[in-house]
């Protein structure tokens, strides 16, 4: 019963209210500097007190009170430091300290005032503060308990032989007075605290409920982020090993960076006995939808390119685009007969590169360029697409072939290198700039060259923001 009755006096509706709804470490601390500030205005204001009362330093009980509460206070502080900027201290000290200090406070200030009376300033003082401050400072439930103390002091000094009440001769209809005057101010000030702290409670609930619903979604996008991150680990997983093109070029290089964290820039290599076939692959859109379909793709190549048509690229991207078209349940007219509006697919160019060193390839939309040193050849890639099922049949699927040449280097690049803008007009890096360095630097190795067009490509878009994923295959037969 006596620890309940102590644990009643000593906790703060105010104080514990707003500390069960506090959202975050930072705003918690603020609102106990609050409080630290609060109880050492009480502490300067008991040493003025004293200051003006000389005599009441004769009382030895008075002194004794004012050296503990005053050794509260510095505790006090300590811990607050202690916890606010080397992250030490004791909750339990912190709180139990916090709370014991305005009480002693409060008792100490309002007995010397009420010692210095005699007259009717000093009463009408010590009258009008102590309900206001003890509810303030301490809330309303404990505020209310320590006025009732001193609202039960203020009628048994009437009565006890010493005491302020009968040594100054205040008749009991003062007494009565100074106690109705007492009650009303602390009754207003406890309805107003009550009213204060509905308010400000309803406003510290919103912020918790906003804050913690930021957290999830904070945690939501990290789950979705951590998805993303171990998809990327999966598309790259995809692509080839960088030992498989080592082993059919002479030189190879390749860049191949997502606008984001995965993409829909893909490309595919599988050797046979004829040769090897390369397909540089860009699909509908970036980010997450683009991946998907990356791996649809890469899915499709593995089983339409065969030993028997590897060395017939138009009948590769022939397949594939019947493949893509009844993956996204398009009829032959170009129509989607399933539930979802999709016109999804890809550009790519497919080469054959035979064990001789002659180079076949078939591209839609997508450009391949080839270098012999003296001058750069740019074949275009044909204007339809692949995944919509409008292609009849692989006749009409151009092929272009190169016969061998050991000073033949190849490049094939993504829209997401020439579409890019850049430059004081904010205008396309286009084909001219990447052609130039090519050439210029054609008896470089292949990741020299490819390293250069990355850093052209970089200075040219400046403080644009890249628009596409950005593939660059090159290598030397």
């Amino acid at each position: 019963m006596i620890s309940k009755m102590f644990s009643f006096l000593f906790s703060s509706d105010n104080y514990r209210e707003r500390s069960n709804i506090r959202a975050d470490e930072e705003s918690f601390y603020d609102y106990k500097q609050r409080y630290i500030i609060i109880n050492v205005i009480i502490v300067f204001a008991l040493c003025a007190v004293t200051a003006l009362a000389p005599t009441v330093l004769k009382e030895g009980g008075t002194v004794a009170l004012v050296i503990i509460q005053q050794a509260l206070a510095c505790l006090l502080l300590l811990s607050f430091l202690l916890r606010r900027f080397w992250g030490g201290g004791s909750d339990m000290f912190y709180n139990f300290y916090g709370k014991l200090l305005p009480v002693s406070a409060l008792f100490v200030l309002y007995v010397i005032i009420y010692y210095r009376g005699g007259n009717y300033g000093f009463v009408g003082l010590w009258v009008l503060t102590t309900p206001l401050i003890a509810i303030f400072v301490l809330g309303a439930k404990t505020g209310t308990v320590i006025s009732g103390f001193m609202l039960v002091y203020i009628l048994a000094a009437q009565y006890i032989p010493g005491r302020p009440g009968h040594y100054y001769g205040y008749t009991p209809a003062v007494t009565i007075r100074i106690a109705m005057v007492y009650s009303g101010v602390w009754i207003l000030a406890f309805v107003y605290e009550l009213l204060r702290m509905k308010n400000q409670n309803q406003i510290y609930r919103v912020v918790s409920e906003l804050k913690a619903k930021n957290r999830e979604i904070e945690k939501q996008s990290r789950i979705i982020m951590e998805g993303i991150d171990y998809a990327n680990k999966i598309q790259r997983n995809l692509l080839p090993p960088p030992s498989l093109l080592s082993a059919v070029f002479s030189d190879h290089s390749v860049i191949w960076k997502p606008r984001d964290v995965v993409g829909g820039d893909i490309y595919w290599v599988k050797k046979f006995d004829k040769g090897t076939v390369l397909c540089v692959c860009d699909c509908t859109g970036h980010g997450t939808p683009g991946a998907l379909l990356t791996m649809l793709v890469a899915s499709a190549l593995e089983s339409i390119v065969q030993p028997d048509n590897c060395d017939d690229a138009a009948s590769i991207i022939l397949h594939l685009d019947k493949r893509l078209a009844s993956a996204f349940n398009v009829n032959a007219d170009g129509r989607e007969t399933g539930v979802h509006n999709i016109k999804d697919g890809c550009d790519l160019a497919v080469l054959f590169i035979a064990d001789g060193g002659d180079v076949s390839f078939s591209s839609v939309h997508t450009n391949v360029f080839v270098c012999d040193g003296r001058k750069v050849q740019r074949v275009k890639g044909q204007r339809f697409f692949v995944g919509e099922g409008n292609i009849k049949t692989k006749d009409s699927i151009r092929t272009t072939k190169i016969p061998g040449n050991p000073d033949n280097k190849f490049y094939i690049a993504t829209d997401g290198l020439f579409d890019q803008p850049g430059g004081s007009a904010s205008l396309p890096f286009w084909y001219d700039r990447f052609e130039e360095i090519i050439l210029k630097n054609h008896n470089e190795k292949q990741s020299t060259i490819s390293d250069k067009v990355w850093s052209a490509f970089e200075e040219y878009r400046g403080t644009e923001s890249r628009v596409d994923d950005f593939e660059l295959i090159t290598f030397k037969v």
